[in-house]
């Protein structure tokens, strides 16, 4: 599937992912600078000049990243159709070789057939997880960076402060998983 709508397609979503990602720890950073400049008393236009310069980054990093959330957002649709319709044609072509319908009078094929239809439509959750789960390591791992040059402690402090918010989004999706299996 990926072969047939290139490669190309792969790259940019991961490209899109990683911009996402790379947002929210520049704009950290961003801020980082202007309260440094803040916390010391400003004596000449150049602290001023300064504090524009990060407030203008800031707002055309938030720009951007709107841009680029709402072009992921297409070409995630586009992608989904992708994949939706990839896998479905390989589904009815392999159901066109069957001969007779007799196979298909069958409630266990139907069955089958009913799982596999299923099982196409969780794929596009489950390529739009990983995308997300690239954008949050990205920026899991810059606001790390980030955190650990102010005081390494905090990072620890962090880290320990998201245990709980982790096992519950992992047992939602433990629950989603069984629900999806169940059909229900």
């Amino acid at each position: 599937l990926i072969a047939s709508h290139g490669r190309w397609a792969v790259r940019l979503a991961w490209l899109l992912a990683l911009l996402i990602g790379l947002s929210p720890p520049l704009v950290f950073w961003s801020l980082g600078g202007i309260i440094a400049v803040i916390s010391k008393p400003l004596t000449s236009s150049d602290d001023y000049n300064i504090i524009l310069i990060y407030a203008v980054v800031i707002v055309l990093l938030l720009v951007i990243d709107q841009v680029v959330r709402t072009l992921q957002g297409y070409y995630q649709y586009i992608t989904d159709m992708r994949v939706n319709t990839g896998i479905s044609a390989d589904l009815i072509k392999k159901l066109g070789d069957f001969p007779g319908i007799e196979l298909f009078e069958n409630p266990i094929t139907t069955n089958k057939i009913y799982q596999a239809q299923k099982a196409i439509e969780r794929m596009p959750r489950i390529i739009n997880s990983l995308r997300l789960t690239w954008s949050w390591i990205v920026t899991i791992i810059g606001c790390s960076l980030i955190i650990i040059k102010i005081e390494w402690w905090l990072l620890g402090l962090m880290l320990l402060s998201s245990i709980p918010a982790f096992i519950r989004s992992w047992s939602s999706g433990e629950r989603q998983v069984d629900a999806d299996i169940k059909g229900t």
